[in-house]
């Protein structure tokens, strides 16, 4: 069962996504920018993000090193209009941390909610070269 929407995160707001530094991961826009492929929006549980009002990008990539990332953003305005639900979900090592929350059975988003999200997404800290 998907919880309900926090309306203490405004529309306006930018949610930070790691997305994996490989090719398959990016979709260039044609104007020299890069979106992610809804492959990095794709996940059987709630997908995990960052709040930007308490979160840089940087701060977003260097929280797992554990291998190379982009940082995409998207607004909580585009989650909402895929019809899925951005929750606050603050960790210890991490107060920035939320969660959005789509129409796969166990709360994780569908190929229809990653693909509706990932087209409005835009990558805003490449790591390395694009392509």
């Amino acid at each position: 069962m998907i919880p309900e929407d926090d309306p203490s995160i405004p529309d306006s707001e930018q949610l930070f996504r790691r997305v994996i530094t490989n090719a398959d991961a990016i979709v260039p826009l044609g104007d020299g920018r890069f979106r992610p492929s809804s492959a990095a929006f794709r996940d059987n549980e709630p997908l995990s993000v960052d709040l930007s009002s308490l979160s840089t990008a940087e701060q977003t990539r260097d929280r797992e090193r554990s291998r190379r990332f982009h940082v995409a953003a998207v607004s909580v305005a585009a989650v909402r209009a895929a019809g899925c639900v951005v929750r606050r979900d603050r960790l210890d090592n991490n107060p920035a941390h939320a969660l959005i929350y789509g129409h796969h059975a166990s709360g994780g988003l569908t190929g229809g909610d990653a693909g509706k999200i990932a087209k409005q997404a835009v990558i805003v800290l490449p790591n390395s070269p694009l392509l």
